[in-house]
């Protein structure tokens, strides 16, 4: 795999694209227990979260993006979600 390939999942590309849904959605952190506490999980965890590393757990992910108003596929590979609705997945 050649860099450009892996430049999508790099941590600073990672972090740039969190921190640039945080911006649009005028959210900070700034008590990262705060919000680990409301999330259950550690404040280490947001901790990585903000410095580029994705989430291991996707449960975890999805009420940490549907909480802060994150586009999910967008912070994991720079593309935007289409917008399409779960239904049309299972079909």
């Amino acid at each position: 795999m050649t860099s450009q390939s892996k430049a999508p999942y790099l941590p600073q590309e990672v972090k740039s694209r969190l921190e640039s849904e945080l911006s649009k959605n005028k959210v900070s952190f700034h008590n990262k227990a705060a919000i680990a506490k409301e999330l259950g999980c550690s404040p280490t965890t947001i901790f990585r979260w903000l410095s580029g590393a994705l989430p291991k757990d996707p449960g975890l992910m999805h009420q940490f993006c549907k909480r802060y108003g994150i586009d999910m596929c967008y912070w994991v590979s720079g593309e935007r979600s289409d917008g399409s609705p779960v239904e049309t997945l299972d079909k």
